[in-house]
């Protein structure tokens, strides 16, 4: 996989958990106290690539293959 597509996938994957509704910290993350507005909203310790383009299903069969490879090798 060329280096312009990883980097598509981790800020889709970026995006995806970004507006996950499911996907917030511990109620003690520190990140809660980040001076960053995004910190604290997102839950990552992060500001790029939050709330952006989210993985379609046909780019999370692709990572998953990614995985697998890696993980096989």
């Amino acid at each position: 996989m060329e280096k312009a597509q990883r980097l598509n996938l981790e800020a889709q994957v970026i995006s995806t958990v970004s507006w996950c509704d499911d996907c917030r910290p511990s109620a003690n993350w520190i990140g809660l106290h980040s001076p960053k507005p995004k910190i604290r909203q997102s839950g990552l310790w992060q500001v790029n690539e939050l709330y952006k383009e989210t993985l379609s299903e046909a780019k999370f069969a692709e990572l998953k293959d990614v995985v697998f490879k890696v993980g096989a090798g």
